[in-house]
């Protein structure tokens, strides 16, 4: 298993930071489903949400919502690819289940970027 995870860890390109409570990921633009943000990168992102619906999207729209004690920030757009999706817990007959998505972001443009760099600098944990 340790094996494993430093093979992983060697392909990433970019460091992941641990995203501070408040950040979300919304699936497209005029969506109202929403994850919480667990950790994101210059290269992509992971999350966690409620599935009602039971599919995963390959390629779409993600956007990032921060929302705090301080401020309320727009939303910034990304396209995105799914690389994982997964289960982490079952429904039951009061709650959905709960999955976990690893996604990758595609085509940013340079504003893209900079906006990108300055979420990680000031809504993740140092």
């Amino acid at each position: 298993m340790v094996k494993r995870n430093r093979i992983l860890e060697e392909r990433r390109a970019h460091k992941r930071f641990l995203a501070k409570d408040g950040t979300y990921a919304i699936f497209g633009k005029y969506s109202n489903k929403l994850g919480q943000v667990i950790d994101i990168s210059n290269g992509g992102l992971a999350f966690r949400y409620n599935d009602d619906d039971n599919r995963s999207i390959d390629l779409f729209n993600i956007g990032i919502m921060v929302a705090d004690a301080s401020d309320i920030e727009e939303e910034i757009s990304f396209k995105a690819k799914t690389i994982a999706d997964f289960e982490i817990s079952q429904g039951t007959q009061y709650f959905m289940p709960l999955r976990q998505s690893h996604v990758q972001f595609v085509e940013l443009t340079d504003e893209q970027k900079a906006l990108l760099s300055k979420l990680i600098i000031n809504h993740t944990r140092k």
